[in-house]
C-alpha cells in the first residue's frame, strides 16, 4: 500500500514540477533551507540544555515572531484583531505547557534564536509560494527545500554534536 502511494504521489510531483531558475534558487529556495536547517539544528541543540516544557513554552511565542516578520515584510497588515488573536494563542499555549521547567541561559538562547528564525522562515516560505507558480503545492516546495535543508542539517550536526 505505501509503495503504490508513493509512486502516485511521486509519479504527480515528478511530472507536473517545472524547472526553477537559479536565481529563484539562489533568492527564494536557499534562505527558506537555510532557516529550515537553523531552525531544526537550533532546535534539537537546545534540548540538550532545556526540558521539553521549557522548550515548547519559548516555542510557543514563534507566532509573534511570524507576525512580527510579516508586518516588516509587507505580507502583513497591521490589524488590532490579529495581533490580539496572536497574544491570546501565545498565552493559551505558554499557560499549557507551564510547569516544572528548569531555566538554563544556553538552552534559552538557542530555543529563542530557533524561535526567531522559524518566525523568518514562515514568512520566507510565504514569499517563496506566493511568487512562484512552479511551486503550487507544498510538496513541490518540499521538493525543493528539503534536499538543501538536509545537506545543511547534516554538515551542522557533523560540525557542533559529537559523533559518538
Amino acid at each position: 500500500i505505501f509503495v503504490k502511494s508513493y509512486s502516485r504521489v511521486g509519479s504527480i510531483v515528478q511530472r507536473s514540477v517545472p524547472e526553477i531558475s537559479w536565481e529563484t534558487y539562489g533568492s527564494k529556495v536557499l534562505p527558506c533551507a537555510i532557516g529550515l536547517a537553523l531552525d531544526i539544528a537550533l532546535s534539537n541543540l537546545s534540548l540538550v540544555h532545556v526540558t521539553v516544557s521549557f522548550y515548547t513554552m519559548v516555542k510557543a511565542t514563534a507566532p509573534i515572531f511570524a507576525l512580527f516578520f510579516g508586518l516588516l515584510m509587507g505580507l502583513e497588515e497591521p490589524d488590532a484583531k490579529v495581533f490580539g488573536s496572536v497574544i491570546l494563542i501565545v498565552l493559551g499555549l505558554f499557560m499549557a505547557t507551564q510547569g516544572n521547567s528548569e531555566f538554563n541561559m544556553t538552552g534559552f538562547f538557542l530555543v529563542f534564536f530557533a524561535t526567531i528564525i522559524s518566525g523568518l522562515r514562515w514568512n520566507l516560505l510565504q514569499i517563496l509560494v506566493q511568487g512562484e507558480e512552479s511551486l503550487p503545492t507544498p510538496m513541490h516546495v518540499l521538493e525543493v527545500v528539503a534536499p538543501i535543508s538536509g545537506v545543511l542539517i547534516l554538515v551542522l550536526s557533523l560540525l557542533f554534536e559529537p559523533p559518538w
